[in-house]
């Protein structure tokens, strides 16, 4: 996991930003104990930031500043015999996360877009285990398998009908297009959006990802 944290931050849309409110992270952990825990994200500039602490009592936190726009963090404790890792937004407010190294046990809480991005991971994991329970005995796919795109879009689809003005939708529907090759099947969902979302800059660049894509007619031929 450690090796892999930064392809997963970049595998969503960033934004300059300007400095915000502040922002207290805390997190608990039952997987661990006396074990260093990392957080970071991609800041405004670009660049990696980290901040390093401890679990103690199954506890840890951060603080600091958050900023105007949203982005994405994660934070990593280096647990034995497997490193632990969450996703969530880095918003403004007291973030509450519990880290189990359990996707059903896995929490986001405490600030609107970590609810919001808990509601959706909940219907994602749901339909990742249908389809792998479709698939047994091979392999199971992650969120981040091509051949799991499908399933994904879908998710984002009635995650969308529900909240047609979540930023949620949004951000997950840049992740799909730039793995996902099929722009019927993208577009159709990019029609969801409500004029402000496809207006913002992650529903330009959804639309310009699939404008860029070649026709599904085309054969090269």
């Amino acid at each position: 996991m450690k090796k892999n944290w930064i392809v997963l931050l970049g595998l969503f849309p960033m934004t300059l930003m300007a400095q915000g409110k502040k922002f207290t992270l805390s997190g608990n952990t039952t997987q661990a104990e006396n074990c260093g825990v990392l957080f970071n994200y991609i800041g405004p500039d670009n660049q990696v930031k980290k901040d390093t602490g401890f679990v103690k009592n199954g506890h840890f936190t951060f603080s600091g500043t958050a900023f105007d726009e949203r982005i994405m963090a994660q934070v990593i404790v280096f647990a034995q015999p497997r490193d632990y890792s969450l996703l969530f937004y880095l918003e403004p407010g007291n973030i509450q996360l519990d880290i189990m190294g359990d996707k059903v046990k896995d929490q986001r809480a405490g600030t609107p877009l970590n609810k919001e991005l808990q509601e959706f991971v909940k219907m994602e994991n749901a339909a990742l285990d249908t389809l792998n329970a479709n698939r047994k005995p091979t392999a199971a796919l992650t969120i981040y398998h091509p051949d799991a795109q499908p399933t994904i879009l879908h998710v984002i689809r009635k995650y969308m009908e529900k909240h047609p003005h979540s930023v949620i939708g949004i951000d997950q529907m840049v992740n799909v297009a730039r793995v996902y090759k099929n722009p019927p099947a993208l577009l159709a969902v990019y029609n969801l959006m409500d004029n402000a979302a496809q207006k913002s800059k992650q529903g330009i660049q959804v639309k310009t990802i699939i404008d860029g894509m070649p026709s599904p007619d085309s054969s090269g031929k």
